[in-house]
């Protein structure tokens, strides 16, 4: 895989973002192997502005000739910062009458579109509350959402006289979700749903109304930010680039409400503290958090949970609709940290009531505010790309006179309704082609042929005109600049190079030079999609592949030795449902390239994009145990068995991704005893399948001085050895067993339906185990596929059992558990866990007693002796002797690789 955002950052002379908070983040995150390589000064900043003549000239014509005539003219517009002359008529009674009259017509204007659009009647006069922007979870509508269903609550809770006494306000929603995000769907869906019960409720009247404005864009923001009172800018901190929608709010008279994210604290600097209402967490608190909320305890806030109680109780729809919003919150991490800001963000509302509620003191803050918005001008912004980044001044040019003639509106309303409805047609088709579902392979295909159309048509057309100049080579960066915004045209650089290669006949040096010194590139997100990714082709098979990158493999003794033992087991591990090597090459850099199939996509991107049938769960699961059975029968186990690393093409095959350089994801069972112990699968909290299946593997970490066994998420490691961090711990010594996350105990409860349908793939994965040719099963009754244009999954032949998955009921007794264990804080329900973590005979599933013991020593892979833990090195745990180990290829059996070392010597059917 090609890593578009990496591609730019090594074919760019600048790197900037967009914030200067966003431009400190790629520095320590996303591209700080590149700062280690070029040092900070390729990495700058240029934070993000708008043009005063779209956003307030054009949009909010009588506030800008009110400023006009206040400031003297109407250079304001071409110089920004003169807003700073309002300051001195904050508190002249005549410009604040005017400036309040603006605000309510542009309000007035707003609700009769609203009313015409909707049907729902607001109150001009009421608070307008507004987020229009795109819908996404980390911009969190689903906050604002669930803020909105606590007003509603507590104001149902109130008298009547206690209702006289709160604000009004109008809630509006506007935004597009991307064509497979299935929960920013539901979030729309949501605030629809709320909308349709508040806005008809006789008790609360005008007090609240929750508008969403369908197909928000440009000439709608032009009427709806004007008429804002306050915007909501509420992403979790360390999100957001920059954002241009709060500057547009406040240059319009409106005031924030927001996180300390992107530009809102930019904009705080510059407005001020009290003219800005700011609520959560801080960006550097945001990974603690997250730990906090996968590793110990996680608690919702009392409103929250009433909120949740609320939907789950049907007040806005059914219940099944919106369980995702709310188990990502509850259930699933809350990687936004929804939870963590919900009080700050609920508290914050109510000083933006009782400030609203004195409106002299409101009007006052909005003139300050815009007065001091000079700043965020773009063409501030654009000075300092020409100046910084590169080095270019102005260029001086003749008044001349725009070209007469305007676009003919009525000529172009003029079509009867059918031709209309026939350009809309086209629109949404030629709208499908431009912005494909990339969510599977041949959107990813089609979206790249795109982008190489349009950056190799620009970049023959730039390339003839600078040959027309009959320049030399070298002076094409003195003249031709082009600024990459995004990961999208990263291919001119590439196609650009070819074009000095392969046509003007430049050296490989020569031509990267000059390419380097032409581009720049602006990067707008820390989130994965910076991190975009198109497949490359392999020219023998024509196949696209997926190339992984191990940086620097060489550098120390244990790297060269880690990189050797997953070069060993992906040669060795061959299984459909386990990803092999099919190449490998090392650049001159000495960084090597191993090369294995592509999937079209992985789990985590497929439970996010759409609600999965029960069926394909346990299919993808039934896979997932066939290959975990496969590994774990050659004595490896897993160390990451996460959604993202289980990757899942068209088909509906799964192959598990085994392996993250520079750290090793496959390792041996018996050189775990100097680092982690067994794999524990267990039903819990942070699952693999969201709501629908809740697998997780946890790993044992051994501490030979406790004799303890602490268990905690793969993704931690567990390396602060600390008890906060830890879910279980078990003691060797006087064989108890102290669950100490009470989540993890209710979790671990399992319902009879969820247990048979698992003893039922269980037992697939026994009946279709051919030892003789582990890599494949003996039978494939039923085919599955993927819908590309993200419709739901189909299947054809032998379907699963018809099983209902419901949610962990009241815990059965033990021994009618064939596999999994039920939790419980009795002492009978402590003990089943031991039993289970001791050992279990996997073929029958039938539990049987076998005491805990510390590891037992091993037998070295391939008949080479293992030497004593005092000789193993202790990060990687292998050895010296190790270099000489079998590299032929061939299936995983017993003749080639160990037994498991220690108990449960079969797991998942391992025989």
């Amino acid at each position: 895989m090609v890593r578009m955002a990496y591609l730019a950052v090594v074919g760019s002379h600048k790197v900037n973002g967009v914030a200067e908070l966003h431009s400190d983040l790629i520095k320590t995150t996303i591209f700080k192997d590149f700062v280690n390589i070029y040092g900070p000064d390729k990495f700058t900043n240029v934070t993000n502005a708008i043009t005063p003549r779209r956003w307030l000239h054009q949009a909010n014509p009588r506030l800008s000739d009110l400023i006009a005539a206040r400031t003297g003219s109407n250079e304001y517009l071409k110089d920004l910062t003169q807003l700073n002359k309002l300051e001195q008529f904050v508190n002249d009674k005549e410009f604040r009458k005017e400036w309040a009259e603006i605000k309510y017509a542009n309000k007035v204007r707003l609700a009769k579109y609203i009313k015409s659009t909707t049907g729902v009647s607001v109150n001009p006069a009421a608070l307008f509350d507004v987020q229009v922007k795109r819908i996404h979870e980390y911009k969190r509508q689903q906050m604002n959402i669930f803020g909105v269903i606590h007003r509603y609550l507590t104001l149902k809770a109130m008298t009547p006289e206690e209702r006289k006494k709160q604000q009004p306000r109008v809630s509006i929603f506007g935004g597009k979700a991307a064509p497979g995000y299935w929960m920013a769907k539901q979030i729309i869906h949501l605030v629809n749903n709320v909308g349709a019960v508040v806005n008809v409720d006789e008790d609360i009247g005008d007090l609240l109304k929750v508008i969403f404005l369908e197909d928000y864009n440009v000439s709608k923001a032009e009427m709806i930010i004007p008429a804002s009172d306050l915007s909501e800018h509420i992403s979790t901190a360390g999100t957001e680039a920059s954002g241009t929608s709060n500057m547009k709010f406040v240059l319009n008279g409106g005031l924030i409400i927001g996180t300390c994210d992107g530009a809102n604290i930019e904009i705080t600097r510059e407005i001020g503290e009290n003219n800005i209402f700011l609520f959560g967490n801080l960006a550097e608190d945001v990974e603690d958090l997250r730990h906090a909320h996968n590793y110990g305890s996680h608690s919702l806030d009392s409103d929250l949970v009433k909120v949740f109680a609320e939907i789950e109780k049907g007040t806005f729809g059914s219940p099944h609709d919106f369980g995702a919003l709310v188990s990502a919150v509850r259930d699933h991490g809350d990687y936004y940290l929804t939870s963590d800001d919900f009080h700050s963000y609920i508290e914050t509302h109510a000083l933006v009531d009782e400030s609203y509620k004195n409106q002299e003191e409101w009007i006052t803050k909005t003139i300050t505010s815009v007065a001091r918005m000079g700043f965020f001008s773009s063409d501030r912004c654009i000075n300092e790309y020409a100046e910084e980044i590169w080095n270019i001044e102005p260029l001086v040019v003749d008044d001349r006179k725009a070209a007469s003639g305007e676009f003919d509106f009525q000529k172009f309303n003029s079509g009867d309704y059918e031709s209309s409805v026939a350009d809309q047609q086209r629109a949404e088709t030629i709208s499908a082609v431009l912005y494909p579902n990339d969510n599977l392979e041949r959107g990813k295909e089609l979206r790249l042929k795109q982008q190489y159309f349009w950056v190799a048509a620009s970049l023959y057309d730039i390339v003839r005109r600078f040959k027309k100049t009959k320049r030399a080579w070298k002076e094409f960066p003195d003249q031709v600049a082009i600024q990459l915004n995004d990961t999208h045209p990263t291919l001119a650089i590439v196609e650009l190079q070819r074009i000095l290669i392969d046509l003007e006949k430049l050296e490989w040096d020569e031509a990267w030079d000059i390419v380097t010194a032409t581009f720049g590139y602006t990067n707008h997100t820390v989130l994965p999609e910076a991190l975009e990714k198109c497949s490359a082709r392999d020219q023998l098979t024509n196949q696209n592949v997926a190339v992984k990158k191990i940086m620097k493999p060489f550098s120390t003794p244990v790297l060269a030795k880690r990189t050797y033992r997953e070069l060993k087991l992906l040669k060795h591990l061959r299984h459909e449902n386990v990803i092999s090597l099919s190449d490998i090459f090392i650049s001159p850099l000495e960084d090597i390239y191993f090369v294995t199939e592509l999937l079209g996509t992985d789990l985590h991107r497929l439970l996010t994009s759409r609600p999965l049938e029960k069926q394909f769960i346990q299919y993808f699961l039934y896979q997932i145990m066939r290959g975990l059975k496969y590994v774990h029968s050659a004595g490896v186990v897993h160390r990451d068995l996460k959604p993202s690393n289980i990757l899942v093409n068209e088909n509906c095959y799964v192959s598990t991704r085994y392996y993250r350089a520079p750290e090793i994801m496959l390792t041996w069972q018996n050189s775990l005893l100097t680092y982690m112990g067994l794999p524990l699968q267990i039903f819990g909290k942070g699952s693999l399948f969201g709501p629908y299946t809740p697998l997780q593997q946890l790993d044992i970490l051994a501490d030979f001085g406790t004799k303890s066994y602490i268990v905690g998420s793969t993704n931690s490691l567990l390396l602060q050895q600390k008890d906060r961090y830890s879910d279980i711990l078990i003691h060797l010594d006087d064989n108890t067993v102290n669950i100490t996350s009470t989540s993890l105990r209710q979790a671990l409860t399992l319902s009879a339906a969820d247990r048979r349908w698992i003893d039922y793939l269980t037992q697939e994965v026994n009946d279709t185990w051919d030892e003789a040719n582990p890599g494949r099963p003996k039978t494939s009754s039923t085919e599955w596929r993927l819908a590309v244009g993200g419709g739901r999954p189909q299947a054809t032949g032998r379907d699963l059992p018809n099983v209902k998955s419901t949610a962990p009921s009241t815990p059965l007794p033990p021994e009618v558990i064939p596999f999994f264990p039920v939790i419980s804080a009795s002492a009978s329900g402590v003990s089943t866990l031991r039993l289970f973590i001791a050992g279990a005979y996997a073929r029958s599933w039938t539990p049987f007693i076998r005491s805990i013991m510390p590891p037992k020593p091993c037998i070295w892979p391939f008949g080479v002796d293992r030497p004593s833990v005092a000789g193993v090195d202790e990060v990687d745990g292998t050895d010296e002797g190790s270099e000489s180990l079998d590299m032929s290829e061939g299936p995983v059996n017993s003749k080639t690789m160990p037994p498991l070392c220690w108990a449960p010597a079969n797991w998942f059917a391992m025989g």
